[in-house]
């Protein structure tokens, strides 16, 4: 199913199945301290891409609550019972994120249908964390560029991240500013992910 050719504006462009937007908007009603990360919090950002899933970041573990109809099957892993949408779930400790740059990112996210979503800087920040996983380095990257790409001037020194963190941050704005024709092979689009990644 192809996406929206424009960022979402609404959780019903953003989760574009319906039955991942009738889970997202039940949760919506709730006083959830938790924010949307992941591919359907970057459809907020960037062209809109199909997802059968959606993540959530929450503020602590006791914080992770769902209705009744919500299954979990592990720690970080539950489901909508009536759709079978399943729901990844993170806390400051499961994501190895500081507890204090977990707030920011609750504290500084945009709201959206009653869903906290993350802003693109907030957002920009859990993915350089993420990509401390040498398996989900790559993608999570790809996202960041994918982000300065729409944002150009997002600046994230306020966030006082890790050297190693500001450090991708930066490659990954040159690779966002820097033509795909210009750049050396083992730096251009990967394959079917569409995106230009620089080695890094």
């Amino acid at each position: 199913m192809p996406g929206l050719k424009h960022p979402a504006t609404e959780l019903g462009e953003a989760a574009l199945a319906p039955h991942v937007c009738r889970s997202l908007k039940l949760l919506a009603d709730l006083p959830l301290k938790a924010v949307l990360i992941g591919t359907l919090a970057m459809n907020f950002h960037r062209r809109v891409r199909y997802r059968l899933s959606f993540t959530l970041m929450f503020a602590s573990e006791g914080d992770i609550a769902f209705p009744s109809e919500f299954v979990r099957h592990s720690p970080l892993h539950w489901s909508d019972g009536a759709t079978g949408v399943e729901i990844l779930t993170f806390t400051p400790e499961t994501a190895g994120i500081p507890v204090d740059v977990v707030g920011r990112v609750l504290d500084t996210a945009d709201q959206c249908d009653g869903m906290r979503v993350a802003s693109a800087e907030g957002l920009a920040v859990v993915k350089l964390y993420a990509s401390l996983t040498p398996r989900q380095k790559s993608a999570e990257l790809a996202d960041v560029q994918d982000l300065l790409e729409r944002y150009p001037a997002m600046d994230l020194d306020d966030w006082h991240l890790p050297a190693e963190l500001q450090r991708r941050f930066e490659e990954c704005r040159v690779c966002a500013q820097a033509p795909a024709a210009f750049m050396p092979p083992e730096s251009r689009p990967l394959g079917a992910l569409g995106w230009v990644v620089c080695r890094l």
